[in-house]
């Protein structure tokens, strides 16, 4: 039975009601990083029976310049192996279904933007080099597809004219070999803004192996032809035998679209020729609340649908359920929030204490509204699930959220054999925040969780 798909329709909410079901984790560890404020926490489904966690602390908060990779056991949440890598790693990465892991990271001495694969057993089977001429490069994702090959998203700065000083800013997309690590195209794209942050986000590879990639940008951007006007995000799909582009979009809905909570590309499965892809990120309207939007393009970048979840919440990351091809949303929730699309509103059981615009910060990645104003007490933050129907973005049933002691958010997604693996921040009042690897079981039809079962499903590896 898939995820979410045992429960029943949303209804609209009203007083106390939650609306929203428990979802008891079958298991749950902590990170053994050992990272002070972690502001990097992302998940990875293999097919070899392995949950990857990648966990790193937040710049300039603390001293430490590398990071821990972590692979644990699916079915009981065993620790597997531990390993730390020099530098500051991308916000996504991806698994092969040889249980390896692509692992994108940035070394700031000597200046390097790196792709490393680490074998099942912890070990380096390649490293690449990406940085070349494009000083200030940074790879932020990585993708891989069936046949392992790896696919990478970025972005970089380069010298532009002598004459002004100025730097050329852009994105980077490459495909590489999956057994060496060669280069076996390398794409840039230049756009006309002097801002460093504009980036890519995240990258996908569909079925037919095409590439799509998304990111932002302020200024306006030339994928071969494909012209976007300024401000928001984009999508960007590419032939992957030679990254031919075939279409760039940026939906009206996703202008101002700011990457305060990372926009994230995952590919439909079963859709048909081309894929198509949906896509999650989070802004503030016009009156400085939060509005987090889901959207669906089609094979050719064609708009399917969208939805605008309003509310207190903040959407981080998406993923598709394989069985069904359900689209499963996560981040966090605080207060009574629209996830239904219908004027309905849901909240999970929770409690108040005084919050500062710093801890707002902390907790989602996402800065204090333009306004500059927080409220005085805001209640806590709590992991959510919630399911929507790739056809046409309907909800799926009644949305999740995820029991904790403390505020915590979820940060990342995937999809593993007999549940949803998340990775989640949780905040302490005194003391560091810790990262930790959850995993939700499928439900049964009563709509309790249980424990995993011997039960296998074709894993998603992301």
């Amino acid at each position: 039975m898939a995820v979410l798909a045992a429960i029943g329709s949303t209804t609209a909410c009203s007083g106390s009601d939650s609306c929203m079901e428990e979802a008891t984790a079958a298991w749950r560890v902590a990170s053994t990083g050992g990272e002070d404020h972690p502001s990097v926490s992302a998940v990875a489904a293999d097919g070899a029976g392995g949950l990857f966690l990648l966990t790193a602390p937040q710049p300039g908060l603390t001293a430490a310049d590398d990071f821990t990779v972590e692979r644990y056991r699916a079915t009981d949440g065993s620790l597997l192996w531990r390993r730390r890598l020099d530098g500051i790693p991308g916000p996504q990465v991806a698994a092969t279904p040889a249980g390896e892991i692509a692992v994108p990271r940035g070394v700031l001495s000597p200046g390097q933007s790196l792709v490393t694969l680490l074998d099942a057993d912890g070990s380096t089977r390649w490293e690449t080099d990406l940085t070349g001429d494009l000083l200030g490069s940074w790879i932020a994702a990585t993708s891989v597809s069936d046949d392992g090959t790896v696919y990478v998203a970025g972005s970089y700065a380069a010298p532009g004219d002598p004459a002004t000083e100025a730097w050329e800013h852009g994105f980077l997309v490459a495909r590489l070999d999956g057994s060496t690590g060669a280069p076996l195209w390398v794409r840039t794209f230049g756009n006309e803004s002097a801002y460093t942050d504009d980036q890519s986000t995240g990258i996908a590879v569909d079925a037919d192996a095409n590439v799509t990639f998304v990111g932002f940008a302020r200024g306006s951007s030339d994928f071969d032809g494909h012209v976007l006007e300024p401000d928001g995000a984009f999508a960007v799909n590419l032939r992957s035998d030679d990254g031919t582009v075939l279409w760039a979009v940026r939906p009206d809905d996703w202008t101002g679209l700011l990457p305060m909570v990372l926009p994230t590309t995952v590919p439909a499965i079963g859709t048909g020729a081309g894929g198509s892809v949906v896509l999650a990120g989070t802004k503030y309207d016009e009156r400085d609340q939060l509005v987090s939007t889901l959207t669906a393009l089609g094979p050719s970048g064609e708009p399917m649908w969208s939805r605008a979840i309003t509310g207190s919440i903040a959407a981080t990351a998406v993923t598709i359920d394989p069985p069904t091809g359900d689209v499963v949303l996560t981040g966090a929730i605080y207060g009574r929030s629209d996830l239904a699309g219908d004027g309905s509103a849901c909240a999970p059981p929770t409690f108040e204490r005084p919050r500062t615009c710093g801890d707002l910060r902390a907790a989602t990645g996402v800065p204090p509204p333009p306004s500059g104003g927080c409220s005085e007490t805001q209640s806590e933050w709590r992991p959510f699930l919630a399911g929507y129907s790739f056809a046409d973005g309907l909800p799926t049933g009644t949305s999740w959220f995820v029991p904790a002691d403390k505020s915590a958010i979820a940060t990342d997604i995937t999809r593993a054999p007999d549940g949803l693996a998340l990775s989640v921040i949780e905040l302490r009042e005194n003391g560091p925040n810790s990262s930790d690897l959850l995993f939700v079981a499928d439900p049964v039809s009563t709509g309790t969780m249980t424990a995993p079962s011997s039960r296998t499903r074709p894993p998603r590896a992301r």
